[in-house]
């Protein structure tokens, strides 16, 4: 994060689209597979907010994103990445914020 603060300075955006997709039955999703998923899709967003919380600006915005893997004529495009991403965050950048630092 200091090479980040050096090379960019304060943000205003956070983009946060890490995650991974393991389509499958729940009976036959064991624990480590679970493990794995909630470690990339949720506990890296999560640390990884928490490491770039000293360059947002006051005010800035984070944006989520996840749930974009699909399976479209048995094809699992999962890894593809989130179409609705380049949407999401113009969109992201005009809303002004409830409370600084908090996003409804």
């Amino acid at each position: 994060m200091d090479q980040a603060r050096r090379q960019l300075g304060p943000l205003d955006l956070l983009f946060l689209n890490a995650g991974i997709s393991r389509p499958g039955p729940i009976e036959s999703t064991d624990e480590d597979a679970f493990d794995a998923l909630f470690d990339i899709n949720v506990k890296g967003n999560f640390f990884t907010l928490q490491k770039a919380l000293p360059l947002l600006n006051e005010g800035a915005s984070v944006v989520f994103t996840g749930g974009c893997g699909r399976r479209a004529r048995g094809r699992d495009d999962s890894g593809q990445g989130c179409p609705a991403a380049p949407h999401t965050v113009p969109r992201a950048r005009t809303r002004p914020p409830p409370h600084p630092r908090q996003r409804g």
